[in-house]
């Protein structure tokens, strides 16, 4: 799979290397399973169920989801507060956003 680009952002998932710019970028396992997951699905909106029910085999609440997405956020984003890379669709889930 080729490198997914947005921006300074890109993530490598074979050499697992993550960059924003000239930053690099360390997320935990299941960070990364998560950030996988959306450059999967890159452009395409994830339900909360399908991100629970593909990073954890058994039910986990929607909390504790938020507090993941949070972490990568902050990791990710310039501004967390304002995502540019990942974004909420309010009642549903998440998506990573695909570059233009």
């Amino acid at each position: 799979m080729p490198v997914f680009r947005n921006g300074e952002l890109s993530i490598d998932l074979v050499r697992r290397k993550i960059r924003r710019g000239a930053m690099d970028i360390r997320l935990s396992p299941t960070e990364f399973a998560i950030l996988r997951l959306l450059v999967l699905y890159a452009g395409q909106v994830l339900s909360h169920e399908q991100v629970l029910r593909e990073i954890w085999s058994h039910r986990r609440n929607i909390d504790y989801l938020r507090v993941y997405m949070r972490q990568v956020r902050k990791r990710l984003e310039v501004d967390p507060a304002n995502p540019q890379y990942i974004v909420t669709v309010p009642g549903v889930g998440y998506q990573l956003v695909a570059a233009d």
